[in-house]
């Protein structure tokens, strides 16, 4: 990964920030979108890592994770309802 060969040249220069977009569905199941959810949460654990490993040297590293939003024209009903059914509240899929 780009991030694992810049990451120790950043911590060497005293500080950076990397930024790692993950998504809302990384910490959730979900029938239809398992592959994406899967690689977002791949995503996630390293940030996590290289916070550990490079946070000490000032190399700042954050996880911005989205959540859904409604685009114009959007019709799905099982997409545009999917905001009002996160399992951070207690919903179930």
């Amino acid at each position: 990964m780009l991030t694992a060969a810049l990451a120790p040249a950043m911590a060497q220069r005293g500080g950076g920030t990397i930024v790692v977009i993950g998504s809302w569905t990384a910490s959730v199941g979900s029938p239809i979108v398992g592959l994406y959810s899967a690689t977002k949460a791949a995503q996630i654990q390293p940030a996590r890592s290289w916070a550990a490993e490079f946070g000490g040297s000032g190399v700042r590293v954050n996880t911005v994770s989205p959540g859904v939003t409604r685009a114009a024209g959007q019709s799905d009903p099982a997409v545009a309802g999917a905001h009002r059914r996160h399992p951070s509240r207690g919903d179930r899929w």
